[in-house]
């Protein structure tokens, strides 16, 4: 089976737009911070979650304490390349693992070959990337339909990263 990318769209689209449904009905009082969107390119599976401020504000303290601590210990070992990985996190949490709501709506996404990265070994991004990158234009434009904050960011996944291309609200 070959990516359908024109039903991948509607498949996400349709997710979004139910999520978005979902959440105004479930809590309506949620305001979102960050909106995050992957696709497992493997298991042929979508999901959307969002997070709130104050959750991400408790997320980028423990990983800064954290890495408070890796920086001390690599440091005090000499090893000051290692030191340089835990530099302090700023901004938002961008973990969708991390979220407030984590995979608050999931699909299976039919219009993706299963265990597309393995068996293409990483090619399927060629693809898959602007599919997604479509996909964050269209859920950044949908979010005047929620509540959200005036520094509202949506990211979706890429090749590199599961929070890797970003759309943000100008203040």
């Amino acid at each position: 089976m070959k990516f359908k990318y024109s039903m991948y769209i509607d498949e996400m689209k349709k997710l979004i737009d139910d999520a978005l449904d979902k959440i105004n009905r479930e809590n309506p009082e949620f305001e979102i911070y960050t909106v995050s969107i992957w696709t497992d390119a493997n298991a042929a599976a979508s999901a959307i979650n969002f997070d709130k401020k104050s959750n991400s504000d408790i997320k980028c303290r423990k990983s800064n304490e954290f890495n408070e601590e890796q920086k001390k210990y690599w440091t005090s070992r000499g090893d000051i390349e290692m030191a340089k990985l835990f530099e302090p996190q700023t901004g938002r949490n961008c973990n969708p693992a991390d979220f407030h709501l984590r995979n608050f709506s999931t699909i299976k996404n039919r219009s993706v070959p299963s265990r597309w990265e393995e068996r293409t070994d990483g090619k399927c991004w060629t693809e898959l990337e602007p599919a997604l990158k479509e996909v964050g234009e269209y859920t950044f434009q949908k979010m005047t339909a929620a509540k959200v904050r005036s520094d509202l960011e949506v990211g979706v996944n890429g090749k590199l990263d599961w929070y890797q291309f970003t759309w943000a609200k100008v203040k």
